[in-house]
């Protein structure tokens, strides 16, 4: 018979979200345990039908949260009398910086949390009481919660993963994570997608607690149907980007790195750029692209939009991109990048996260704290790289390379498997 395992998720089924970035570890959770999803449903925000099918045989339970005044009384109650609140509370006020503000979030945390356990007692919670693993996808509020019931339920294991806005503080709002030192001291296992998030945690959170068991348990993602050769023969240099346009994630540089390339770097063939993605400054971006890019005769650029990952993968491999950029100013291990390592695409990322060891043979690393010219400078190094055969040959090939022994979903699925076997 299969252990119980309980996955805690924001989105799916409801919706994608989390999908494209779990379906190949999905699979292998389901072929591993007996699997029920309890998904984060704020009041008003889903459906109530999945717009998503389940596993065969995963039951679906509903974390629908409500906040009415009730709620909210309640939360208020329970986070200033309980355990964690009041260490939360002392914590904020012996830093004594944005006491309200970090204050205000806590509590809003503390809330999600405390309906969060209360839908768990309701639903899977009441279920039996055999051992069962319950595996958070991200380290937040929702893992908290079932923290919270942790005392009550000592067949109970939690483990989460820790990715990146639910790891560094600078990603939160006032530059704090919620309730770190209680989640640390009660989580069974942490398990982080880049080496360096696990370095930074240790340093951040763990020096006064340091009761979880930390492993580094990289996503990955799924192997392509064929690998690129090199493209150098092509009608253009094709660049290629894919993330939010949102402010950390700095698309604006990008535009502003290629409004000033000159006639003189481009005398063999154009640059074709493609972002992939949008988000709260798409339509911004885009005017800035037509404000300074537009009318050049060797420079031509698209803004894709939010596409289905498919979609994105489909283009990398008709297209055979020369370059995939990033100018993020935080990443932890970006799934963008694997997927461009898949199909043998050189980099040019910022020395933020994995991203350095990632990239080490097969592109260029820019400064966190770059500028436009310095992007520039390493856009146009791949840009003659591409024509020397040889050399843009073994980049796409240690490109692939390095996907394969780090960023591999089977093998990387399989692994966590074995680990979480092992609790």
């Amino acid at each position: 018979m299969k252990k119980r395992l309980i996955l805690m998720l924001n989105d799916y089924p409801y919706e994608s979200g989390e999908y494209p970035f779990l379906k190949t570890e999905l699979k292998h959770l389901t072929d591993a345990f007996d699997v029920s999803i309890f998904c984060k449903s704020m009041e008003g925000e889903h459906e109530h039908d999945p717009k998503m099918t389940l596993p065969d045989g995963a039951r679906l339970y509903d974390n629908r949260i409500r906040f009415g005044f009730k709620e909210k009384l309640v939360s208020l109650f329970g986070f200033i009398f309980s355990k964690a609140g009041r260490e939360e509370i002392r914590d904020i006020l012996r830093e004594k910086k944005d006491i309200k503000g970090r204050l205000y979030i806590s509590l809003s945390y503390y809330g999600c949390a405390y309906y969060s356990a209360k839908n768990a007692r309701k639903t899977f919670l009441k279920d039996g009481n055999e051992d069962f693993i319950v595996y958070s996808y991200w380290f937040d509020f929702f893992c908290l919660g079932l923290l919270l019931e942790k005392k009550y339920y000592p067949n109970m294991k939690v483990i989460s993963r820790i990715h990146g806005v639910d790891l560094y503080n600078e990603r939160r709002p006032y530059n704090r994570q919620p309730f770190r030192k209680y989640m640390d001291r009660n989580i069974d296992s942490l398990f982080f997608i880049a080496r360096s998030g696990m370095e930074y945690y240790a340093k951040a959170f763990s020096a006064d607690t340091g009761s979880g068991t930390y492993f580094y348990a990289p996503l990955g993602t799924e192997r392509p149907e064929t690998v690129n050769g090199s493209a150098a023969d092509g009608n253009c240099f094709e660049i290629v980007s894919c993330s939010g346009c949102i402010p950390l994630k700095r698309v604006n540089l990008i535009i502003e790195a290629l409004s000033l390339t000159e006639d003189s770097d481009l005398q063999r063939k154009p640059i074709k750029w493609v972002h992939f993605g949008d988000g709260e400054l798409f339509e911004e971006l885009k005017d800035l692209a037509d404000n300074i890019l537009s009318g050049r005769n060797n420079l031509t650029y698209e803004f894709k939009g939010n596409v289905p990952v498919e979609d994105v993968l489909d283009h990398y491999r008709d297209s055979k991109p020369d370059a995939f950029i990033t100018t993020s100013e935080t990443e932890g291990c970006p799934v963008s990048i694997q997927e461009a390592l898949s199909y043998g695409i050189p980099v040019i990322g910022t020395a933020v996260g994995e991203i350095p060891d990632m990239i080490s043979d097969c592109g260029y690393v820019i400064d966190k704290d770059t500028d436009p010219p310095r992007i520039k400078e390493a856009m146009i190094k791949l840009y003659n790289d591409s024509f020397d055969m040889d050399k843009i040959s073994v980049m796409r090939k240690n490109a692939f390379n390095k996907w394969q022994q780090d960023y591999d979903a089977e093998l990387n699925s399989e692994r966590f498997i074995t680990l979480i076997k092992d609790l």
